[in-house]
């Protein structure tokens, strides 16, 4: 199984080196949406599992890129009670009904006022994996509430997944660098973080 798990995120990890991060599906039009950031946890889970260095050294520029993604792109900051949070988001880009549900996106947004908000957040529901779990809807009953890209709603479940995934794969990437190189840096860093 660890060979497949392998060749699984090779794979996945060819499409970050083509698109800079792993889109929501295989189409042209997915590439307005993310998939959720998974690969830096598959990659994590499977070195924890076979401590394939090699294998590790070989992506570690590839999760960095995914995660140069979700840096540039869907980081927020969100202030609580006057502190600034760094935060990140589902946020696709799309503003119009999705193609593979285009009928449906028109229908529904018909009865809603912000037409191009609704959308987007539909896209960014659909990007989250999650996609129209009332977790979503603003009365937790209905689409037309939706509200996926509202940063005073966001899930700390999602948010504390990725600081965890981040956190992990940047140990493992300092500790890596620091058996391969002599940085001083890259060795106060992975001290700092405990082995």
């Amino acid at each position: 199984m660890y060979d497949t798990t392998k060749a699984m995120i090779e794979n996945l990890g060819s499409v970050v080196e083509r698109y800079g991060f792993i889109p929501n599906g295989g189409r042209v039009y997915y590439l307005q949406r993310s998939h959720p950031p998974l690969l830096a946890g598959m990659l994590y889970e499977y070195y924890e599992a076979t401590e394939d260095k090699d294998f590790m050294k070989s992506m570690l520029s590839i999760i960095e890129k995914e995660l140069q993604f979700w840096e540039n792109n869907r980081k927020v900051n969100v202030t609580i009670n006057g502190v600034v949070h760094t935060v990140f988001r589902y946020s696709s880009r799309s503003n119009m009904p999705r193609p593979e549900s285009y009928l449906v996106d028109i229908q529904k947004a018909q009865s809603v006022a912000d037409k191009t908000r609704f959308w987007q957040d539909v896209a960014s529901a659909a990007e989250s994996g999650w996609d129209f779990s009332t977790r979503w809807f603003g009365d937790k009953r209905t689409i037309y509430t939706i509200e996926t890209t509202n940063v005073s709603k966001l899930h700390p479940f999602r948010v504390f997944i990725y600081a965890q995934i981040k956190f992990k794969v940047r140990l493992v990437i300092t500790k890596t660098r620091v058996e391969t190189r002599s940085s001083s840096v890259e060795r106060r860093d992975y001290n700092a973080y405990g082995s």
